[in-house]
């Protein structure tokens, strides 16, 4: 499953580009959230695939997990 940063729907296009959009979650439909809904569970706890706001993809290791931006400060 993947889930949307809430914080993206709100500033749309003028969030910064290395703000995470999409990301794999927790299962569910339609999820909208935040690092509480992210989960490393489909690659044995390494780490996750998180689409960014300029629509880059990239695999983030589980160590790095909390560098992500979710928000506009950092």
């Amino acid at each position: 499953s993947y889930a949307m940063n809430k914080n993206i729907k709100k500033l749309g296009a003028n969030s910064l580009p290395d703000m995470v959009l999409l990301f794999e979650s927790k299962p569910g439909w339609n999820q909208s959230g935040g690092p509480e809904l992210l989960t490393t569970e489909n690659h044995q706890g390494e780490g996750c695939n998180v689409m960014f706001n300029d629509g880059h993809v990239a695999f983030i290791q589980a160590k790095d997990i909390n560098n992500l931006r979710w928000t506009e400060s950092p």
